[in-house]
C-alpha cells in the first residue's frame, strides 16, 4: 500500500471515528469540504502545512496519518492474499515452512540458510526442502 493511501484511509478512519463529516473537518481547518473530500478519494494530497492543520483539529499526531494498520486482522488479510497467489506446490512448500516455523521456532527458521539439493539432484519433500521458484 503508498503512503498516499494509507494517510487517505487513516484520515478517513479518525474523521469518522470523531463522527465528523467533510464539511464539519473543512471547516475547522478553514478549507473547502470539495478540498477535504479531494484528499480522501487521492485526487489532491494536502501540504505539510494542511497535515498539521487536519492533526491538530482531529488531536491527533500528524504521524498517525502515515502509520500502517498493523493489527491482526490487517496481517491475516494479507497472509491469505499471498497463499492464495501460490501454486499448489507452493502452498504445500509454505504450509511446510510454517509447520517447521512452529516447530523450531520463527526467528531460527527465517534466519536459516536455505535447504541444499537431496543427493539425486532432485528437491526432497521434506519440511523446509522444496524446490527454488516453487512459491510461484
Amino acid at each position: 500500500m503508498s503512503l498516499r493511501d494509507i494517510f487517505i484511509r487513516n484520515l478517513k478512519k479518525i474523521r469518522k471515528s470523531q463522527g465528523l463529516s467533510q464539511m464539519k473537518l473543512a471547516e475547522k481547518c478553514d478549507t473547502a469540504a470539495s478540498y477535504i473530500g479531494e484528499i480522501e478519494i487521492g485526487r489532491k494530497f494536502p501540504s505539510i502545512e494542511m497535515v498539521e492543520k487536519i492533526a491538530g483539529v482531529l488531536k491527533v499526531e500528524p504521524y498517525q496519518f502515515f502509520k500502517e494498520d498493523r493489527s491482526l486482522s490487517a496481517i491475516n488479510r494479507e497472509a491469505r492474499e499471498f497463499y492464495a497467489k501460490l501454486t499448489p506446490e507452493g502452498k504445500g512448500a509454505f504450509t511446510d515452512l510454517i509447520l517447521l516455523a512452529i516447530g523450531q521456532g520463527l526467528e531460527k527458521t527465517l534466519n536459516a540458510e536455505p535447504p541444499a539439493e537431496n543427493p539425486a539432484g532432485q528437491p526432497g519433500s521434506s519440511p523446509g526442502n522444496f524446490p527454488p521458484n516453487a512459491l510461484y
